[in-house]
C-alpha cells in the first residue's frame, strides 16, 4: 500500500528489509518481491532477484518517493522483535501478518513516520487524525452502547440521563437506528 500526500508531491510507502539489507516494497505469490539494494538504490525491474518468503523480514523501513525519485527518502528501521518496544523501535509481528502491517497498529506508526517527513504542517494533521479515530471509535461505541441498552430494556428517559442528554434528543438521535 502506498499514501500520496495532499500536495501531490510524495508517495510514501514501506519497505521489508532483510538481515543482507536487500528490501522489497510489494509482495508476489512468493513472497516479497526484493526492490531494493542494501546501499537504498532501487533495483532495476529485470534485474531483480528472486522474491522472498515473509519468514525472512527482520525489519521495515518507511521511504518516500519525493517529487517522483523513487526512494528519495528513508525513514529510521524498525526492527522486527518478540515484543514490540516503541521507543526503540522494534515490532512484535507474526509471519503471517507481516503482509498486512499497514492494518496494525505498527502501520500506523510507521504512518506516522513517513508525515512527520512531510514537514509540520503535515505532521500536525498525525495528531488530527488521531484524534478523529478515536471520536470515530467513542461514536460507534457510544451507538452500540445505546442500541444494547435498548435492546434490554432501558427508556429514553434513562439513555439520556446516561447521555447527559434530554430523552427527546436521545430518542432523535438514536431512534430510528
Amino acid at each position: 500500500m502506498a499514501w500520496e500526500s495532499e500536495d501531490s508531491r510524495h508517495e510514501g510507502y514501506i519497505e521489508y528489509v532483510f538481515a543482507d539489507g536487500f528490501a522489497g516494497s510489494g509482495w508476489s505469490v512468493d513472497g516479497v518481491m526484493v526492490t531494493t539494494n542494501p546501499d537504498g538504490s532501487p533495483i532495476p525491474y529485470g534485474d531483480r532477484p528472486a522474491s522472498r518468503p515473509p519468514a525472512g523480514i527482520v525489519g521495515w523501513r518507511v521511504a518516500c518517493n519525493c517529487d517522483g525519485r523513487r526512494g528519495a527518502w528513508r525513514g529510521e528501521l524498525w526492527s522486527r522483535g518478540e515484543t514490540s518496544d516503541v521507543k526503540r523501535r522494534i515490532l512484535a509481528v507474526p509471519d503471517d501478518q507481516v503482509d498486512d502491517i499497514d492494518g496494525l497498529p505498527a502501520g500506523r506508526l510507521l504512518h506516522d513516520q513517513w508525515v512527520r517527513h512531510l514537514g509540520p504542517a503535515f505532521a500536525e494533521l498525525v495528531d488530527v487524525r488521531a484524534a478523529a479515530a478515536a471520536v470515530e471509535l467513542a461514536r460507534d461505541g457510544l451507538n452500540a452502547a445505546v442500541a444494547a441498552a435498548r435492546a434490554a430494556g432501558a427508556s429514553w428517559e434513562a439513555v439520556g440521563d446516561a447521555a447527559g442528554i434530554t430523552r427527546q434528543s436521545a430518542h432523535e438521535r438514536w431512534g430510528t437506528r
